[in-house]
């Protein structure tokens, strides 16, 4: 059985972002992925590492000492 059977684009999407409204799936698919010419695996590799690598990011941009102005 296919991992991906029954599973709507959406869906893979929200496997990684479970809040994600629908006009932000389709942002993350046609803007930060391959779809609709890669294969679901390789497309699910790329929200996958989307979405982590803006999460390391937001986390970076955090002041280290919030109360220290520099």
């Amino acid at each position: 059985m296919n991992k991906y059977e029954g599973l709507t684009w959406n869906d893979l999407v929200r496997k990684y972002m479970p809040n994600a409204s629908d006009s932000v799936c389709n942002f993350i698919l046609w803007e930060k992925t391959a779809f609709p010419l890669a294969s679901p695996e390789y497309i699910e590799r790329q929200i996958e590492n989307h979405v982590v690598n803006t999460h390391a990011e937001r986390r970076s941009n955090f002041p280290k000492n919030p109360g220290v102005l520099i």
